[in-house]
């Protein structure tokens, strides 16, 4: 899975010891993309469309943020074993849970410099406008945690449904959208309260949010619903298909 950010202009590379693949230094705009099979996090310089460095992360790197600074890389970290479609849990390997966790980066140095633990198989996240607090979805947990930054501390830990899957805030930072993809269902938690709203169906399988800039609509892809899902962002009910 990758996911792709860019963390703005004027972050220029540096050499970080062993963990980041020596290059020239990059001018302008970076974009920063996760791979999961091999555990890393590539640095491309926009303008050149070249790869400038390698940044060594953990486990299976997916949902990844750029903190409002363009200063702090976050990305979610997992120990679960890679598990196909219709594969049989039962063969799959123990999951390494010590592997869990959000990793924060010195976008500047390019280097892996915390851990943060939270819930199991963190899988994407979605930072507070202010970068004060962060959302997890933990797929194995099927729960969502708000972590208190720069602490680190999990404040608080909501019940969603089974595989959560995408994060997104809304414009106005008041709430967050979490789907589930096993449930096929959007959980709407108010980011003050650490409290569930409402749900709402969609078509299976969905996956990711976008909201509309005045925050009145949001957008959820439908994988198995071959489908984009409206819904009404304020009463949070799905409009149409």
């Amino acid at each position: 899975m990758l996911r792709v950010r860019e963390a703005g202009a004027g972050l220029g590379l540096a050499v970080a010891l062993a963990a980041v693949t020596p290059a020239p230094p990059a001018r302008g705009p970076r974009l920063f993309v996760t791979n999961e099979r091999s555990g890393d996090l590539s640095v491309i310089d926009v303008a050149s469309r070249r790869l400038v460095a390698t940044v060594r992360l953990g486990k299976r790197p997916r949902g990844i943020r750029v903190g409002p600074d363009s200063a702090t890389l976050y990305v979610a970290l997992s120990g679960s074993p890679f598990a196909p479609p219709g594969v049989d849990e039962k063969t799959l390997p123990p999951p390494d849970r010590s592997a869990d966790g959000i990793g924060v980066v010195d976008a500047a140095a390019l280097k892996l410099v915390r851990m943060i633990p939270v819930g199991t198989d963190p899988e994407q996240l979605a930072l507070s406008k202010d970068g004060t607090r962060l959302f997890v979805s933990n797929e194995d947990a099927a729960t969502a945690s708000v972590v208190a930054l720069p602490s680190g501390q999990v404040a608080a830990t909501v019940k969603v449904g089974g595989e959560p899957e995408g994060v997104e805030v809304r414009p106005d930072g008041a709430v967050v959208y979490v789907t589930s993809e096993e449930d096929g269902e959007v959980f709407a938690i108010d980011t003050a309260a650490a409290k569930l709203l409402r749900k709402f169906a969609t078509a299976p399988r969905p996956r990711s949010i976008a909201f509309l800039p005045d925050g009145t609509r949001a957008y959820v892809t439908c994988e198995n619903g071959h489908a984009v899902v409206v819904a009404d962002a304020r009463r949070h009910v799905a409009l149409r298909t």
